[in-house]
């Protein structure tokens, strides 16, 4: 019977999730386009709920893989439960902040100006590029960069952790990837040499993933190119919702398969999916079974097991400064406080300390609970309507960019997917400390080298007199 009320369920949040989609905000065009903050977040309830449920409820007979003491149909029911009421909370939120924001006024300052600068781009291109260059020689060559890639087999290979200065060599050369988009949105927006601009983007981009090997850095230019190219090139509407998901799913899968199969053949690892208990030899199944959509697993470890997680912090107050008070101590460079922590923990890595039944302060990965979770940890029912609610506070304040959509300049498309980026990390974390950590070390330089080309753009821009979209939207 329970079995039956789990598929039931499951149903109604996919057919919920597809209700949610048919009521986007349109924007100042007059159509409800594909990005948005509030598609952002509702494809990461189809990726971190109603996929990463239907793993185990569908494909593994009600079984978990790794929380294996919650999984029983009474429990993926209740856990299903919490995340539909969560998602219906969520819209329902949205709704009633974008009926109360619709009479707000468009008045805006511009933030970009007719005047661009490709000199200043180009230059901060090279420099990009440059430290790419001085990174990849400081690690050794190209082969070893690629290797150190995959966790897995630096561990095996015994390689040492970068230094300080090998990861702010790193840090700037993100440049190169602000000025790049930059200069293929001024591209597409110009209509003008849109494929030479896009080739050096994927160059740079494509350097960028092996340096970092984190999927996180390429969030922001992913997101400020595909919603470039639905203002300036062709209409993306919400209807491409579904394929937006499936390319997800397929981008996670190729660049996770990347990050461990290219260093492995470089290094001459052999790696046999028959002797991982959840793949079974199988190479998709190493996949939709990884930590990477466990997230209805670590759900339902926070709905039924908050005590517990609570505990490893030593306590509701401890948990909830070290997750949402501390990692902002990161800012605090250790020459003015060294005494500060050195160890920053989130509720993620309470989650792994108990799936691997180890000490919290001895896990090296966290498995994220998302905001849903974490909401429930710190306030059951009354946490999840807080947490919910600040995310739809989130996302009517990101999706104010489309109502002046027909004004969209190369520099508001990124500001606003670096917005999109917050929230992304907001939902997925589930903490306002490690949401602002995670985005302050993927996103800063991305940031501060946009404001620059802004700056340059502007001050060209006064003196040629002033700029021509200054002023008002239409009502």
């Amino acid at each position: 019977m329970m079995e039956f009320l789990c598929y039931l369920l499951l149903t109604v949040i996919v057919l919920t999730l597809f209700t949610s989609f048919r009521i986007s905000p349109k924007c100042s065009l007059g159509y409800m386009p594909l990005i948005s903050g509030y598609n952002i977040v509702l494809i990461c309830f189809g990726v971190y709920v109603a996929i990463s449920a239907a793993l185990p409820i569908v494909l593994n007979g009600f079984k978990f893989v790794w929380v294996e003491g919650y999984s029983t149909p009474t429990d993926q029911f209740s856990t299903l439960l919490v995340c539909w009421i969560a998602l219906l909370m969520y819209v329902g939120f949205c709704l009633a902040l974008r009926t109360a924001n619709r009479n707000r006024s468009n008045r805006f300052v511009s933030l970009d100006s007719a005047i661009v600068q490709p000199t200043v781009a180009y230059a901060l291109v090279a420099i990009g590029i440059s430290f790419k260059v001085l990174y990849i020689q400081r690690l050794g060559g190209i082969s070893n960069t690629l290797e150190h890639a995959s966790r897995g087999i630096s561990a095996n290979l015994d390689f040492a952790k970068n230094d300080a200065l090998s990861n702010y060599v790193a840090m700037i050369s993100y440049v190169a990837d602000a000025a790049t988009t930059w200069l293929l949105l001024n591209a597409m927006k110009n209509k003008r040499q849109i494929v030479a601009h896009g080739f050096l983007t994927a160059l740079i981009l494509g350097l960028t993933y092996i340096i970092a090997a984190k999927r996180l850095v390429l969030f922001v230019p992913v997101m400020a190119i595909t919603a470039g190219f639905g203002i300036y090139i062709r209409q993306l509407s919400v209807r491409q919702a579904p394929a937006l998901l499936i390319a997800s799913l397929g981008f996670g899968a190729a660049t996770l398969f990347l990050r461990i199969y290219v260093p492995a053949a470089i290094a001459g690892v052999s790696i046999d999916l028959y002797k991982v208990s959840w793949a079974s030899g199988s190479l998709i199944a190493f996949y939709l079974f990884s930590l990477e959509l466990s997230t209805f697993e670590s759900i339902a470890l926070s709905v039924h097991g908050s005590h517990e997680l609570l505990q490893r912090f030593g306590g509701w107050w401890p948990a909830f400064y070290r997750v949402n008070i501390e990692p902002f101590y990161y800012l605090v460079p250790r020459i003015i406080w060294p005494t500060k922590p050195v160890q920053l923990v989130d509720i993620s890595h309470a989650v792994a300390s108990v799936i691997y039944h180890s000490r919290m302060d001895e896990t090296t990965v966290g498995i994220a609970t998302t905001l849903i979770g974490t909401s429930w940890i710190f306030g059951g029912v009354v946490g999840l309507v807080v947490g919910m609610f600040l995310l739809a506070a989130l996302t009517s304040r990101v999706d104010v960019f489309l109502n002046k959509m027909h004004y969209a300049t190369p520099s508001r498309i990124v500001f606003f997917s670096l917005s999109c980026s917050l929230l992304f990390h907001f939902f997925r974390q589930g903490t306002v400390g490690w949401a602002f950590l995670i985005f302050f070390q993927s996103e800063t330089v991305f940031l501060l080298t946009t404001f620059l080309l802004l700056y340059v753009s502007a001050r060209a821009a006064r003196v040629a007199g002033p700029s021509p979209i200054q002023g008002h939207l239409p009502e």
